[in-house]
């Protein structure tokens, strides 16, 4: 079986739709596109980074009491700026829940960690950059005049 018949393309289909429709929010507000691409990158490498490392690095970090009141101080500060941008954190959250479907699929289909990597960023920046272009273009394009004959 061919790696193309094995990709789950009923979730990949939902994650290109969600970030063309993220692009599409994104060029219609007039924000930043390198906001985009800057944030799909920072997702689709947190998503496909070794957990073991992060596991570590962590471990690492809350040993120190002083070091897990700021840890607590942190995420209490994060918390409220998730509450009061409640907007962009439902936006970041449908996008992140998107793109780990289709890495836990890709993983139940076998796929190695690479694959998954270049299979997230290519659908994620695909469904982005085309939703931006067709929003541009149609933008730019006139619209068409319909006229009454009467």
């Amino acid at each position: 079986m061919s790696s193309i018949s094995k990709l789950p393309w009923v979730s990949l289909g939902m994650m290109i739709l969600t970030y063309g429709i993220f692009g599409w929010l994104t060029s219609a507000s007039h924000l930043s596109l390198w906001f985009g691409f800057f944030y799909i990158g920072v997702v689709i490498t947190l998503l496909t980074m070794p957990l073991r490392y992060l596991h570590t690095k962590l471990d690492d970090w809350l040993r120190s009491k002083l070091r897990s009141l700021i840890s607590l101080i942190g995420a209490a500060f994060f918390l409220v700026i998730v509450f009061t941008w409640i907007e962009i954190s439902t936006r970041i959250l449908v996008l992140s829940a998107a793109a780990l479907l289709v890495r836990i699929d890709l993983i139940a289909q076998g796929f190695s960690k690479i694959q998954i990597f270049f299979i997230l960023t290519i659908a994620a920046f695909g469904g982005y950059g085309g939703a931006v272009l067709i929003h541009n273009y149609l933008a730019i394009a006139k619209p068409i005049e319909i006229t009454l004959l009467w």
